[in-house]
């Protein structure tokens, strides 16, 4: 239970995740949102509802009446209480809460604004509100600032972005063209199954991806991470999956590799790696072209879709190709595409919602290990980069993580129903401790590595990447 003193202490602000170098476990599995601490009822509320209930004409008005007015009234004994406070002038528990609501609205008015806030402003603010109403034998002091911000969950963040004043004008835009285009598509998406609707968007990722934080002692200046190649923490190539509503992850993943020719050389096809669940093509940038997309098509989509399907897309102009898109679908297939509204795909676009952040922290957890177990493989390397993506794949496609699909669709609001309790992959694939390697047939006695997401064996780094493991063995 929350107190509203403002007793003095030693205590300090209560480190975070982001104070202490740890992980946040942003990549865990979200649970339900979280509720809001309860509303504290104002001194200034409190006497509008006291004048309103002694506002009728021959008698006071019905607890009912003030009630609907004023939802916070439950009974006439509150209102009677309420009354008692400020006649006399309200209890000091009163103007604490006043001083905490004051507070707290002036820090989400400046969040809305995107403004910077420190503690000395939300001690300014409180000691603001206090000689506003006279208040005696109060000081915002570290003791109360803590327990203010731990009630309401403020920590310090790390700023990622810095945005212009008329930001927060045109994020109010961007918001209601994400929930009009959110409305618009659930009328649409009635008339078609689940197993109908998809989605694909394209995304970077570094030749070595690793993790952007690390445990380190307290006081360190500078924090270095070790790399197998620094150059390719900065070169990227591209991936483009396919989901669809029904929690499915189709197969083949496109990929887009970065060559300095476009295109892989005839030494290089012949030793390329393959394997069933990927398509590898190539770009001098390593992002999809024009006639990427052409190809992922033709060959990648339409060959896995229904005959009659919607897929949603962000808005590069490629997909508004309509003549390209023709040209490449079948006779027995028809394609509806809906384009999702700019800026607003982190809020409405499923792929970017929640389904990269854990595939691309699912590549960081198998790259930090590599690196810190320092095992003998270059992941930067190409055919270690398309062997890495395909086993990733065939992890995401196991039945075990459909609800983790579905959640994609549920949190852009595409889906009114939750879909369920579901395994994160991160933690289901990486969180092992005491395990050894399944393969006793092989005589292995290596420690484990992984976790297969299909047949829940625990896999050695040789028995599971460098023989690649893809079983479609499903143990629940």
């Amino acid at each position: 239970m929350t107190t509203f003193d403002d007793e003095t202490s030693d205590e300090t602000e209560e480190e975070s995740p982001e104070n202490t170098g740890e992980s946040s476990q942003s990549e865990s599995i979200p649970s339900s949102p979280l509720k809001r601490p309860k509303k504290i009822i104002s001194f200034e509320d409190k006497k509008k509802a006291v004048d309103f209930w002694k506002s009728g004409k021959t008698k006071r008005l019905s607890v009912q009446t003030v009630s609907q007015r004023y939802r916070f009234v439950t009974s006439s004994q509150q209102l009677y209480e309420f009354e008692k406070q400020i006649d006399g002038s309200g209890t000091r528990n009163d103007m604490l809460k006043e001083i905490w609501s004051h507070t707290f609205q002036e820090f989400t008015n400046a969040k809305d604004n995107n403004l910077i806030v420190h503690d000395w402003d939300i001690k300014r603010w409180a000691t603001k509100k206090k000689i506003e109403i006279g208040m005696q034998n109060f000081t915002a002091s570290s003791r109360w600032l803590w327990k203010f911000k731990r009630h309401y969950r403020i920590v310090s963040r790390r700023i990622t972005r810095f945005v212009t004043s008329s930001y927060s004008k045109e994020k109010v835009n961007i918001i209601a063209s994400a929930n009009r285009f959110v409305d618009s598509t659930r009328l649409f998406l009635e008339n078609f199954s689940d197993d109908q609707v998809y989605n694909t968007d394209q995304s970077g990722f570094q030749k070595e991806l690793h993790s952007g934080r690390t445990l380190d002692f307290k006081g360190v200046k500078q924090v270095h991470a070790s790399a197998q190649s620094v150059s390719a923490t900065t070169h990227s190539y591209s991936i483009q999956p396919t989901i669809s509503k029904s929690g499915k992850l189709l197969s083949p993943l496109f990929i887009v590799l970065q060559e300095n020719t476009g295109d892989f050389g005839p030494r290089v096809k012949k030793t390329l790696f393959s394997a069933s669940n990927i398509y590898v093509r190539a770009s001098q940038s390593g992002k999809l072209t024009k006639e990427d997309l052409k190809v992922w098509f033709q060959d990648v989509f339409f060959p896995a879709a229904n005959q009659h399907s919607v897929l949603l897309v962000d808005s590069w102009d490629t997909y508004k190709d309509k003549a390209m898109i023709r040209s490449v679908t079948p006779a027995n297939k028809q394609l509806e595409i809906l384009t999702i509204p700019p800026k607003t795909t982190s809020m409405v676009q499923p792929l970017d919602v929640y389904g990269f952040r854990l595939w691309k922290s699912f590549v960081r957890k198998f790259s930090d290990r590599v690196v810190l177990d320092d095992l003998d493989v270059e992941l930067f390397q190409r055919n270690n980069i398309l062997k890495l993506q395909s086993l990733v794949h065939h992890q995401f496609s196991s039945p075990r993580f459909e609800n983790f699909i579905k959640y994609s669709w549920f949190a852009s609001g595409y889906i009114d129903d939750h879909p369920g309790q579901f395994d994160n992959p991160v933690e289901f694939c990486f969180n092992i401790l005491d395990k050894s390697c399944s393969r006793l047939d092989l005589d292995c006695s290596d420690g484990s590595f992984i976790v297969c997401s299909w047949c829940k064996d625990s896999f050695c780094f040789n028995h599971y990447f460098i023989n690649p493991h893809m079983c479609n063995d499903f143990n629940e």
